[in-house]
């Protein structure tokens, strides 16, 4: 799932947001970023048994 930074930038101007839903908002892209994170190793890990 691809989130824009424009989303991002609005979600976070958005002055109904509080503190909480900020951090929701951080902490769910921390959470797609390890998971692309450990898609990549898999991969290289599968390309290197392959090799």
């Amino acid at each position: 799932m691809f989130v824009s930074r424009r989303t991002i930038f609005f979600s976070l101007k958005d002055a109904t947001n509080s503190r909480a839903k900020v951090k929701e908002v951080f902490c769910f892209l921390y959470e797609k970023i390890d998971q692309v994170d450990l898609h990549y190793v898999e991969l290289k890990a599968k390309h290197n048994e392959d090799r």
